[in-house]
């Protein structure tokens, strides 16, 4: 019977232990979850602000080369280059 009531109890103790191990791990979790969103948000705005930026300046300067062609000659002049 005493043999019994040893076993039962480490059980017991291994059950407490593996809840306990399991909370902190759910802690864990929530943490990293937290620290994901965190993360995330950060990450989307600085893309979105550095998209905007090129995207604004690829729509507002033209290119060097495109710049000239469309200063320099006549129409037709350029169609034949």
């Amino acid at each position: 019977m005493g043999n019994v009531n040893s076993a039962v109890s480490q059980m017991d103790q291994a059950t407490q232990q593996n809840a306990a191990m399991a909370e902190q791990v759910n802690a864990a979790v929530e943490a990293m979850k937290q620290q994901i969103d965190r993360l995330v948000e950060s990450i989307s705005e600085f893309k979105l602000a550095e998209t905007s930026k090129v995207g604004a300046a690829r729509v507002e300067r033209p290119s060097p080369a495109s710049a000239r062609n469309e200063t320099s000659g006549p129409r037709s002049a350029r169609r034949a280059a």
